[in-house]
């Protein structure tokens, strides 16, 4: 394998998602309005005093909130994180659009020198955000989605794994490595043989880009 994999974040470090749209809509805003849809008065409370997203799976704030409300056992938190999603993106996907969400400067052309082979790159994602979204936005802006895309909608549709999925835990890099072997044809017997089980094979190619000095 001759190419390096720089793997990136999306929200904050691709896209500028925090920022406010045209309409003042932007990701913290996206998540007060889901949670106090889904949670109400109540659970808006608890997300306040969590000290809001911090970069936070939705999973994983669904259960920070249930704990907090001391009605964990009495919902299904795996229902309930598939409904603050989808209500989340129901505020976000419709201000997609030209100017937002802005694209950090030279992210395009970052992009596309990779695509073109201008540079020995494979490109991947590694978010707890969303294909949809993420999809939408690299299609307005132009540029090929990355073929490794990690999300937090990959990881809640499978079952649990016993160890955490969520940032820091190094569960979606990993999952990003096996992506990047497997799109390598010179890797594929890795797949087929105990090759796989050196988990560190090709590890020091891989580079990682986000922009929470915790969860990244």
């Amino acid at each position: 394998m001759n190419k390096h994999l720089a793997l990136l974040d999306f929200d904050g470090t691709i896209a500028q998602t925090w920022e406010s749209s045209p309409n003042n809509m932007n990701v913290t805003v996206a998540y007060e309005l889901a949670i106090q849809d889904i949670f109400g008065s109540a659970g808006t409370q608890i997300y306040q005093e969590l000290g809001g997203l911090q970069n936070r799976e939705p999973g994983e704030l669904v259960q920070l909130i249930l704990k907090k409300m001391e009605i964990g056992v009495s919902y299904d938190s795996k229902e309930l994180t598939e409904q603050l999603v989808k209500q989340k993106l129901s505020y976000l996907l419709p201000e997609i659009c030209s100017v937002w969400p802005k694209l950090y400067p030279g992210v395009k052309e970052f992009m596309t020198a990779a695509e073109q082979g201008m540079l020995p790159i494979d490109i991947g994602i590694v978010s707890s955000g969303h294909d949809e979204f993420i999809a939408k936005v690299f299609d307005v802006q132009n540029i090929k989605l990355p073929e490794i895309l990690v999300t937090s909608d990959i990881l809640r549709g499978r079952q649990q794994p016993k160890r955490p999925r969520e940032k820091p835990y190094p569960y979606q890099f990993a999952e990003a490595h096996r992506q990047w072997l497997a799109l390598r044809a010179d890797n594929s017997d890795y797949f087929s043989s105990e090759k796989y089980s050196v988990r560190g094979h090709e590890k020091a190619r891989i580079i990682y880009i986000g922009d929470d000095p915790n969860k990244d």
